[in-house]
């Protein structure tokens, strides 16, 4: 049975500067129940989404940005122009409390941002699975 997405799908930006380490924030997703994508940029998220032709579209497609704040604004200027103002969540994993601070970014810690998703992507029956980059 194909997984089919009847939820809007999330891209998730993490902090890609150096010092921080994204590894656990990966580990989790590959454990967890959401169809996760690593994306190289935005295009490659936007691409991977909007892919209709796969059985598998992503719940989660992380992206790492060099700032929070700067890219998200750069990210929902595109996403508003090419695909529409509601056709996508834009999140941002920040521990560290609001980094972002706009209203159309859901922000949070892990156990936030968890809470978060399985509030808009109801739980499938079938065995979830990482997508691989």
């Amino acid at each position: 049975m194909n997984h089919e997405n009847t939820h809007q799908p999330v891209i998730l930006l993490i902090d890609g500067n150096p010092s921080t380490d994204n590894k656990f924030i990966k580990r989790w997703f590959e454990k967890s129940r959401f169809l996760t994508r690593e994306a190289t940029d935005i295009f490659d998220a936007l691409e991977e989404i909007s892919d209709f032709t796969m059985s598998h579209r992503p719940d989660v497609v992380l992206l790492e940005v060099a700032s929070l704040r700067h890219d998200f604004q750069f990210i929902k200027r595109m996403t508003k122009t090419d695909m529409g103002p509601n056709e996508l969540h834009i999140f941002a994993f920040s521990e560290s409390g609001k980094v972002v601070d706009d209203s159309d970014c859901f922000e949070g810690n892990l156990a936030q941002l968890e809470a978060e998703l399985n509030r808009m992507i109801p739980p499938c029956v079938e065995a979830r699975r990482t997508i691989a980059a």
